[in-house]
C-alpha cells in the first residue's frame, strides 16, 4: 500500500498570489502619478514647515489606508485629493475617493427606493377634492404643506439626476486621460518663467527632455560662475521641474535636477524650497533604489532638516528604512563621512544646523 501523502487544503478558490503593496515597486502608475502631483502642488503652494509636515502625514496615511483596505487598484487616483492641499479653509476629511463615491451611490439608491415606495405626491387630485367644499383656512394650510413637500421631492430628484450626471461625466473624462499617452512638449526655449498651471498643459508651452537637459546645463554653468541671482535660478528650476512632472519624466536626469535644486536652496538658505525638493528626491530614491554615492549625502541633509524642524519621527523612519534595505552592505560609499556624522552627532544649537548642511555639501 502506497504511503499516505498529506496535502495542505486550499483555503481559497483563487490561486492568485496576493500583491504586497507595502513595496512601492508594486504601486500602479496612477497611484505614483497622484503622489507626484501632490508633491508638485505642495511645492506650488509654498507650504510652511508645519503644513508641509501635515501634508506628508496625510499622504502617508492615505497610502496606508488604501493598502489596509485593499483598495490600491480600486481607488481612482486621478481624482483623489488631500485636505491639506485644498485652497479652502476646511479641506474636509481625509478619505479615499472610491469610498466617497460609494457613499454617494448608497445615498442615491436609498433616494430611489424611497421614491418608489412613497410614490409621487398628487396635489392636483387633492385640489379637485377640495373644490367640492367651501375653502377654509385649514384646507389652505393643508394644500400649502402638501405643495411644499412636493417641491422638496422634486428638488431631491433634480439633485439626484445632476449628481449622477456629474459623477458619470467626471469618471468618463478620467478614463480617457488614463488611456492617453504622456504629454510630449515641443517648446524649444532654454529659459521659461514658472507659471502655476490652471488648466491642462499644452505641448507648445512645455519643453521636451532634450531641451530640458540643455536648460539644466545652462543653469549649472550660471550657478558655478555666479552669473545669476537666486530669484532667477529658483524660477527657472521650478519651471524645469514642472515640465518634467507634466510629461511624467522620472529617471536619472530627474534625480540630478532635484539634487541640484537642493544644493542651490542650501547655498541660499531657502529651507522651504529645500524641503519641497528633498521630499520628492526621497520618493525618487525609493522608486529607483539606486546606490549612487550622492544619495547618502542628500538623505543625510534630509535627516538634518528633520532635526531642525523637530521631526524626529521622520528622521528615525528614514534610518529604519535604510537599515531594512541593508544599504550599508551594498555600497562602498554607504553611510560614511557626511551620513555617519548625521546619525552620530547630537545637535544642541538648532539654529546652526542649516549652516552645517551648507558646510557638508561640496559645491
Amino acid at each position: 500500500m502506497a504511503p499516505y501523502n498529506s496535502v495542505k487544503p486550499r483555503l481559497s478558490l483563487s490561486d492568485k498570489t496576493k500583491v504586497d503593496y507595502h513595496d512601492s515597486a508594486n504601486w500602479p502608475i496612477q497611484m505614483v502619478n497622484f503622489i507626484t502631483r501632490s508633491f508638485n502642488k505642495s511645492s506650488q503652494l509654498n507650504l510652511s514647515a508645519d503644513k508641509a509636515a501635515k501634508f506628508e502625514n496625510e499622504l502617508k496615511e492615505l497610502v496606508n489606508m488604501a493598502i489596509s483596505q485593499e483598495k490600491v487598484m480600486v481607488n481612482n487616483w486621478d481624482i483623489q485629493t488631500l485636505p491639506s492641499l485644498e485652497t479652502s479653509s476646511n479641506g474636509g476629511k481625509l478619505e479615499l475617493v472610491c469610498n466617497t463615491l460609494q457613499n454617494t451611490s448608497n445615498i442615491l439608491n436609498k433616494t430611489n427606493k424611497l421614491s418608489h415606495t412613497t410614490g409621487s405626491p398628487q396635489p392636483l387630485k387633492k385640489s379637485k377634492k377640495n373644490n367640492k367644499t367651501p375653502a377654509t383656512k385649514k384646507t389652505d394650510e393643508s394644500d400649502s404643506v402638501l405643495s411644499s413637500d412636493y417641491k422638496k421631492q422634486l428638488r431631491g430628484q433634480r439633485f439626484e439626476r445632476e449628481l449622477s450626471a456629474n459623477v458619470s461625466d467626471f469618471s468618463e473624462d478620467t478614463e480617457i486621460r488614463d488611456l492617453n499617452t504622456p504629454l510630449v512638449g515641443t517648446n524649444t526655449n532654454l529659459e521659461k518663467h514658472y507659471l502655476r498651471l490652471t488648466s491642462e498643459p499644452k505641448p507648445e508651452t512645455v519643453r521636451p527632455l532634450n531641451i530640458l537637459k540643455k536648460s539644466f546645463k545652462m543653469l549649472n554653468e550660471k550657478y558655478i560662475k555666479d552669473s545669476a541671482n537666486y530669484g532667477y535660478l529658483c524660477d527657472q528650476l521650478r519651471s524645469l521641474r514642472q515640465d518634467l512632472t507634466v510629461q511624467h519624466i522620472r529617471n536619472e536626469f530627474t534625480i540630478r535636477v532635484y539634487e541640484f535644486n537642493c544644493k542651490v536652496s542650501i547655498d541660499f538658505d531657502d529651507m522651504g524650497e529645500f524641503n519641497r525638493c528633498q521630499s520628492q528626491l526621497k520618493f525618487l530614491y525609493r522608486i529607483f533604489d539606486k546606490n549612487n554615492p550622492s544619495m547618502y549625502d542628500f538623505l543625510a541633509y534630509t535627516v538634518l532638516y528633520y532635526i531642525l524642524t523637530n521631526n524626529n519621527f521622520e528622521a528615525f523612519q528614514l534610518k529604519l528604512y535604510l537599515i531594512e534595505k541593508e544599504l550599508s552592505n551594498k555600497s562602498e560609499h554607504s553611510w560614511t563621512g557626511n551620513s555617519l556624522l548625521v546619525f552620530s552627532f547630537q545637535f544642541t544649537r538648532k539654529q546652526t544646523i542649516f549652516e552645517i548642511i551648507s558646510v557638508l555639501y561640496i559645491r
